[in-house]
């Protein structure tokens, strides 16, 4: 039978803390958004001190991505202007332990699901591994939501962050995107290999935060790299990649590689991950996303054109003067016919060997690609 007194005695407690009527309710200003995990033992508020007001709490078993969770987590981002959330798991969960031993259907359905996908991908994981790969998930999950949440974190305009709460401990250990763990102070930040080969913008800026050991690979021209870069980053230009790609391939840390808009950082992820590279990624839209987001950038005195819009212009002028001169020779239509032809080729091969071209032109090409420093740059371990 259920204790009729414990409400009596919560409510008694209730009446000792009371702090007296105020002029004003809290100010309902929340500072962050958290996605938790409904245990009694792990509180928000509590494990980050925060005062009533500061916090938009969603808590639901496992703190997986529920329907309802995604829908009060859009409201924060979209109403009340939260850019940072929170997936918050803890060690010895009971939801993952569930799943892990394969209670995966009746009413716990909906909260376990994913985190039975996971644990059978897992299958001899402890479970607070599970609990991290769990939190991990989550944030995936999260990014790639259609709703107010994955559009703003695919934007730059939401950051997302995961962290474990240690029960034995009482401290937090912080999830990130590559497979290592480091100790800062209290706090231990533990990093998962994503489940994709692209990052987008805002999973790039939160990895530059949290490893130093990160490398950024710009595979663009020189050219282009010197009219724009992203701070830190290494220029080895595509055509020089392919030369030095078992090099480049031995490098321990996880690149990221870039180009304008993705074409030639796709082109050397395949080289790269064919001569044995692992933790290699793309990002996703190439430098033209990452500026159009807000991210930091290094300009020169020359503003060189990107390679695309060099292409464009070329591509379209000799069509145009095809055109042009078809008004005099007739056979002369069939060059816009030729532009067009390799342009559809280009698209359905992810190659351009127009921008081939371009790029050995001496408009291009610098002598800033100084591929035994770069490699014993990328090859050094940060401090």
């Amino acid at each position: 039978m259920p204790d009729s007194a414990k409400w009596d005695r919560l409510v008694e407690a209730h009446r000792r803390a009371e702090t007296g009527p105020s002029q004003e309710p809290p100010v309902h200003e929340p500072t962050a958004a958290i996605l938790a995990c409904s245990d009694a033992r792990v509180p928000p508020s509590v494990i980050f001190d925060q005062p009533a007001g500061s916090l938009f709490v969603v808590r639901i078993a496992g703190n997986t991505a529920s329907p309802a969770a995604l829908a009060s987590l859009d409201y924060a981002v979209e109403k009340l202007g939260v850019d940072l959330l929170i997936v918050l798991g803890h060690t010895g969960c009971g939801a993952v332990q569930a799943a892990a031993a394969g209670t995966c259907g009746g009413h716990l359905a909906p909260i376990v699901e994913p985190i039975c996908r996971l644990a059978g991908s897992m299958p001899d994981a402890e479970i607070d591994d599970l609990v991290r790969a769990n939190v991990a998930g989550t944030i995936d999950d999260l990014r790639n939501h259609s709703g107010p949440v994955g559009m703003a974190a695919r934007n730059g305009q939401l950051e997302i962050r995961g962290a474990v709460h240690n029960l034995l401990l009482g401290q937090l250990e912080t999830i990130s995107l590559y497979q290592t763990t480091r100790h800062f102070g209290g706090t231990m930040t533990t990093t998962i290999i994503p489940g994709t080969d692209t990052i987008d913008s805002g999973q790039l800026r939160q990895l530059r935060d949290e490893d130093p050991d990160i490398r950024i690979l710009d595979v663009r021209s020189g050219g282009e790299f010197e009219t724009m870069h992203i701070p830190g980053s290494y220029n080895v230009p595509l055509d020089t990649l392919g030369e030095h790609v078992r090099d480049l391939a031995s490098v321990e840390h996880p690149v990221v590689l870039v180009c304008q808009t993705g074409g030639r950082a796709t082109q050397a992820h395949e080289k790269l991950i064919a001569a044995g590279k692992d933790t290699l990624h793309i990002l996703e839209g190439g430098m033209s996303s990452w500026e159009t987001t807000g991210g930091d950038v290094v300009r020169g005195e020359n503003d060189k054109w990107a390679m695309d819009r060099q292409v464009r212009f070329l591509a379209g002028s000799i069509a145009l003067a095809g055109i042009a001169a078809s008004t005099v020779i007739p056979g002369a239509k069939w060059l816009a016919g030729g532009v067009a032809a390799g342009l559809t080729y280009s698209a359905a091969s992810n190659t351009c060997a127009m921008g081939a071209v371009l790029s050995k032109l001496p408009y291009n090409r610098t002598d800033n690609c100084d591929i035994a420093g770069v490699l014993s740059e990328l090859n050094r371990t940060a401090a």
